[in-house]
């Protein structure tokens, strides 16, 4: 009886050592080895790293991909507008200045624009994509496109943003951009094209 017992504390503490010793080397694999250039590099926001750097998921950027690219864009915006072409004359080199407030959109990629033009809201921006074909290179992220052909929420003269795109500098303090609007006057269609630039409100 005292051999079975000693045997079977031989036989666990066996399996008691293997135990640890799997545990330990699964645990190593979740990592880089000591030499590997990933070993110590924490990548945020589902980001991964690749030979020392972190691969950023869509809309998020940085070293460890800590900042969400939309960040620079958020905010309030004084802005000047000039109507630079006009399919009713008197509109042409019309000026007005407002304060644009642009807000995250729904996914990470997205952005909104209320009081556009001084009037309109729920205008839905993407940042711009460059493609290879079929497949996508990459995302802008200082650069945006308006969502084509998009009514604007709550309009009285039924305005449509039929085109439109800009851009902001890296540090999110200035942005450009250029769009088209129609709506109606009466049974009349109007179209103008509209130039605009903005600093950030501190």
């Amino acid at each position: 009886m005292k051999g079975i017992l000693k045997l079977s504390g031989t036989v666990f503490t066996t399996i008691l050592c293997f135990l640890l010793v799997a545990y330990t080397a699964c645990k190593k694999k979740t990592t880089s080895s000591p030499s590997g250039p990933c070993t110590g590099i924490v990548c945020q926001n589902n980001g991964t790293c690749l030979n020392g750097e972190c691969q950023c998921i869509p809309g998020y950027e940085g070293l460890s991909c800590e900042k969400a690219s939309n960040s620079r864009y958020l905010g309030k915006w004084n802005v000047t507008e000039k109507i630079i072409g006009s399919s009713k004359n008197d509109n042409k080199n019309k000026t007005k200045n407002y304060v644009l407030t642009i807000a995250k959109g729904e996914y990470n990629l997205d952005l909104l624009f209320n009081n556009l033009s001084n009037v309109y809201n729920g205008v839905k921006a993407v940042f711009s994509r460059k493609y290879n074909g079929t497949q996508v290179e990459y995302d802008s992220n200082l650069k945006f496109i308006l969502n084509i052909n998009q009514p604007v929420e709550g309009s009285a003269n039924n305005a449509i943003i039929s085109i439109g795109a800009g851009s902001v500098n890296d540090f999110g303090t200035d942005l450009t951009a250029t769009f088209h609007v129609s709506y109606k006057e009466g049974s009349i269609v109007v179209v103008d094209t509209i130039d605009l630039s903005a600093t950030i409100v501190p």
